[in-house]
């Protein structure tokens, strides 16, 4: 496969200031009450206006020649299509650029960093109107020449929104600049992890000891690969999994070449960024283990107490870590169960931070069993909880005991109860 990488730069709404909300919830989980589900949520909207430089890296493996089932237009001409409206849009603003890399076994530079002018607007159609599909699929090739294109030429100052918008459709098969190493389908190929690392130092670049941050957009046209998209293993799960992966979130999946036109538009959308090297943690407070911690973009650690959530850049959208926890019993009642930060820099470049309110959480007493042991006969066992309108269930030697659902339970028989 090939795929040309378009640099270009957007310019976002005017008129309206930017903003970043939060929003936090703690609420008792619906299949297990003695579970709580935590969610943080940062919604940025009304980005600022700025210029861009965008790589498209679009393929053009030989597959891109063929049709989708049920089509008689190829990937190609849609992902052509695509990038002409991508073009359109963009060339309201000068100030834009693109670059074009096409890449399928290698990859190369059709056209570098060019002004949206006219001049500049005829030269990338014609680069563009006279991309030809041909071999394999070499995705960590395009994105290291885009790279390339981007750290050489791109502009890096806090006005400039830099990204590289990938598109492929297919799976990665070859990997190395010259495209000499072959890959079986899998997720733990050589040809994956290679272009999922290019992708990782692709958003980023250092100038003069200061490190810049570049977005990576990826785009996939799935229609022609086989299996399920949710079948593990799949050739298109495998391939949605590299795509993700290059994104750092969500790729953008299509089955049908018709829709590539709107996921490029789309991503213009996203090119002005609201808030970039955000860092939110949360500090949860003994008596709770951990667990379920996932996020929609970026990446979340877990160390001891205290969850870690990294995300590059905060677009016009809304971004989500939810994470679960399980009460120990030694923290009951009222509880603020974590508490949350958030820094990041801001549309200036400069470090600031936001509030998260963190609501407090009803979280009920472990019950206590008392009874009075008789050496013969019966006993007692009484239990008691600060939990409003409880249920009970017991259980004998961690077996549940049908029918008992009271507050108390007589019982003629030794063993553990609880």
């Amino acid at each position: 496969k090939i795929q040309f990488v378009v640099l270009f730069l957007l310019t976002s709404s005017i008129g309206l200031a930017q903003t970043i909300t939060t929003n936090k919830t703690v609420t008792a989980n619906a299949g297990n009450c003695g579970i709580i589900d935590v969610k943080v949520d940062i919604t940025g909207a009304n980005p600022i206006t700025r210029n861009s430089d965008v790589v498209l890296a679009i393929d053009i493996s030989g597959s891109m020649g063929n049709t989708i089932s049920g089509d008689f237009k190829t990937s190609m001409d849609y992902a052509k299509d695509a990038a002409l409206a991508f073009l359109n849009q963009a060339k309201a603003n000068p100030q834009n650029r693109i670059a074009i890399v096409a890449y399928s076994t290698t990859a190369s530079l059709k056209i570098g960093l060019t002004y949206l002018n006219a001049t500049g607007v005829t030269q990338i159609t014609n680069q563009i109107n006279a991309l030809q599909a041909t071999n394999s699929t070499n995705i960590y090739a395009g994105i290291v020449r885009s790279e390339t294109e981007l750290e050489t030429n791109g502009r890096f100052d806090c006005s400039t929104a830099r990204a590289i918008i990938l598109l492929t459709d297919g799976v990665t098969n070859v990997t190395g600049t010259s495209g000499n190493t072959n890959c079986n389908v899998s997720k733990t190929s050589q040809c994956v992890t290679d272009a999922i690392n290019a992708a990782t130092n692709a958003k980023t670049t250092t100038k003069s000891s200061v490190v810049y941050n570049n977005q990576v957009f990826s785009v996939g046209l799935f229609g022609g690969i086989s299996g399920n998209i949710n079948t593990n293993n799949s050739d298109q799960n495998i391939a949605k999994y590299t795509l993700d992966n290059i994104q750092g979130s969500a790729a953008y999946i299509t089955q049908s070449g018709a829709n590539l036109t709107a996921i490029y538009n789309q991503i213009a959308t996203q090119i002005s960024w609201i808030a970039q090297s955000l860092i939110a943690k949360e500090t949860i407070i003994p008596g709770f283990t951990i667990g379920g911690i996932t996020s929609t973009k970026g990446t979340a650690s877990l160390s001891g107490q205290v969850i870690t959530w990294n995300t590059d850049f905060l677009n016009s959208e809304t971004i989500s870590l939810t994470y679960q926890l399980t009460p120990t019993g030694s923290a009951c009642g009222n509880q603020t169960v974590s508490t949350s930060t958030l820094n990041y820099q801001n549309s200036s470049c400069a470090n600031d931070s936001k509030a998260i309110s963190s609501p407090s959480y009803f979280v009920p007493c472990t019950p206590v069993i008392t009874g009075v042991l008789t050496a013969c006969g019966s006993t007692t066992l009484t239990a008691s909880t600060n939990a409003s309108s409880p249920t009970y269930v017991w259980y004998k030697d961690n077996a549940v005991l049908p029918g008992q659902t009271s507050s108390t339970l007589t019982v003629t028989a030794s063993g553990v109860y609880k």
